[in-house]
């Protein structure tokens, strides 16, 4: 697991603005955490609106110390986008802006890039950033799409992900893989766009390479991680051995994943979740979720508003 860790110092509730030292220092606080073999860090300011020079370049300089990822979200919704170029950095996207500050590599990492500008796609091709493209939030949220084959064509690593369940309502990489190249077909009238064996390399192997991960594909020298698939379900029974693939990109619904397998652990068998490694089991997790959830209820009785961000603010 790759926790991104956020910050912002602009355009935000001023109580929860953050300052260089802040935010660097909860980086370095992350680093000294004990007993994560399996998880690292890198630095995850919320949105390029929402950090200013001072705190982006001290977090970017802080990637290139240790070697991390450095992930953000840019131009995800179109008033703020536009507010952005407007009055924020006036006459830059968001992406200039980036570009103008020197944090744009191939170790960055956009989240979104729905509403980009004209020069947009040239600058992260040029700088080998990489984008995580989100068709689930982005269309329920109503923000619109990236110029997605523009991007590829350019170029640009992209990944499908599916955003957190508060803006995509699931986890399901699959529903989103099917709806970004439902979304592009339609748009371009052309029923040949990204392909089943595309969209399932975009969701493995491309997101693996992104995040720097010995992982994404089944070759030797790769962690073993692997699914398995129920082909028995009657939304996924092959007709003919080479439509497998379709099926799942085009048939699923989420629910036919039998087995997973993360680093040679079984994680869930025959379709029942295991016991996790200190021997806490799925029913356990989810009653401390309710109680969470209980208490979450009671503190908002009683708790300060946040006032919105952005655009919104």
């Amino acid at each position: 697991m790759i926790v991104a860790i956020g910050s912002q110092d602009r355009h935000y509730d001023p109580r929860i603005l953050d300052n260089s030292e802040q935010a660097v220092g909860r980086l370095d606080r992350a680093l000294q955490i004990e007993g994560l073999e399996r998880t690292s860090f890198c630095p995850g300011p919320d949105q390029l609106f929402s950090n200013s020079r001072a705190l982006l370049v001290p977090l970017k300089e802080w990637a290139w110390r240790n070697g991390t990822l450095f992930h953000v979200h840019s131009s995800e919704e179109p008033k703020t986008s536009r507010w952005f170029r407007e009055s924020v950095e006036p006459g830059l996207t968001p992406v200039e802006y980036a570009e103008e500050i020197g944090i744009l590599d191939d170790g960055t990492v956009l989240a979104h890039q729905v509403n980009c500008g004209p020069r947009d796609v040239e600058i992260l091709a040029r700088h080998n950033v990489q984008v995580v493209h989100n068709p689930l939030a982005n269309t329920i949220l109503g923000s619109g799409m990236p110029p997605l084959l523009d991007m590829i064509a350019a170029g640009i690593p992209v990944a499908i992900s599916t955003d957190g369940s508060g803006s995509a309502d699931n986890q399901n990489i699959l529903a989103a893989a099917r709806l970004a190249s439902q979304y592009q077909k339609a748009l371009h009238q052309d029923a040949t766009l990204l392909p089943a064996q595309q969209l399932l390399e975009i969701i493995t192997s491309v997101p693996s390479r992104i995040l720097r991960l010995n992982q994404g594909e089944l070759a030797p020298g790769r962690a073993a991680d692997w699914i398995v698939i129920d082909l028995a379900r009657p939304n996924l029974t092959p007709t003919r051995i080479d439509n497998v693939v379709e099926n799942l990109i085009w048939a699923t619904d989420g629910s036919e994943v039998d087995t997973v397998v993360a680093r040679g652990r079984v994680l869930k068998e025959k379709g029942k979740l295991m016991p996790f490694s200190d021997g806490t089991t799925a029913p356990q997790i989810m009653a401390k979720v309710q109680l969470l959830s209980e208490r979450f209820i009671e503190y908002l009785r009683d708790a300060l508003e946040l006032r919105g961000t952005g655009a919104n603010q």
